[in-house]
Formats: C-alpha cells, structure tokens, sequence
C-alpha cells in the first residue's frame, strides 16, 4: 500500500502526522491477526496502517459524513474493504452497539479531536465494562500535550511519548486487583 495517493481529511479534520503514526506502528507488536477498533476514525489512516500489517479486521467509527466519504474511498482504492467495519455515529454509541453484537480487540486506536478528549472517557469505560478488550489489548490514545489521558477503570497507563504538541497515551486492560481471599 506504500506510495498509494490516498483521499486526505475534509476541512477541519487534523490527521495524525506521518512521523507520529511511523513511531506508533514501529512499537506495536507483530499484528498478524489482530481485530483492530479505529475511534475517531478520520479518513482511515490508523487502520489502513494496521491492515497493511497484517491486522486481521478493522472496524473504523466515525461521525462526519465527510470523512466516511473519504475513508470508503480509500478503502475501495485499496481493496480493503472486506477486511472493514464501517460505523457511522457517536464512538459511545457504536461501542454498545458492538458490545451487543460480541466484538472483541486485540489493538483500538483513538485520535479523538484535541478539544473533545473528555468524549472519551465513556467510549473508553465501555470497552472495558462490556468485555471489548482482549486480555492484552492495547490501547494508543493521540492527544495535545495540553490536555490530559481520561482515566478510566479497568485501564491501566503503560507509557507516553511526545512529538512536538502531540503526545501518545499507551494503555492496557489493567490486571484484576486481588480481593484478599486466599485459601493459605
């Protein structure tokens, strides 16, 4: 898929910075397989991204219909869309939607808008409380360096990295917390 003209992002959309998503992919493990959640989609970027290594599947969610438009055709130009979910609506909503419909995530990719980083504290929460995350899933969070990773229970904060005004959240389920009980 190297050196494909893919559609950029409508007015108004930032996309992730090329060297960002470079630094990303390089420190994900191998991804052969792996059922990919791309929140706050854009034009595909993050996902297209994981497709050409190796993901299994991708269900891409975004809002704008214009950005669908532009994700949809570059996913027809690079003959992908039978490994592709596209989900038009609200991140919170289309999260019940597939916890209803049994999905599970091995890697979920969030680039919420810098200023709306507070949408995602609920989406977040439900991937956890309705069992949407893999054992070892990971979870990579672009946000600006002026506005914080939500906390969120149940998630636990790996490691962070900056590149410029942007910093990348890496987060994992968190191990169960010991109740105390033991037979010993």
């Amino acid at each position: 898929m190297a050196g494909r003209k893919l559609a950029g992002a409508p007015a108004g959309v930032r996309p992730t910075a090329d060297r960002v998503r470079e630094s990303v992919f390089a420190r994900l493990p191998r991804l052969e397989g792996a059922r990919v959640l791309d929140l706050f989609a854009g034009t595909g970027t993050l996902g297209i991204e994981a497709l050409s290594r190796g993901a299994a599947s991708v269900v891409f969610v975004e809002r704008s219909g214009a950005s669908i438009h532009a994700l949809q055709r570059n996913l027809r130009a690079l003959d992908l869309t039978a490994r592709c979910d596209v989900r038009r609506g609200d991140v919170g909503g289309v999260v019940r939607k597939l916890a209803r419909l049994g999905h599970r995530f091995d890697l979920v990719l969030a680039d919420p808008p810098y200023e709306a980083l507070g949408e995602l504290v609920a989406p977040l929460a439900g991937l956890v409380d309705q069992a949407l995350l893999a054992p070892d899933a990971t979870l990579v969070i672009e946000r600006s360096r002026r506005h914080a990773v939500p906390t969120v229970p149940g998630l636990a904060h790996r490691d962070s990295r900056r590149y410029g005004d942007t910093i990348v959240d890496w987060l994992a389920v968190a191990p169960a917390e010991s109740t105390g009980d033991s037979d010993a």
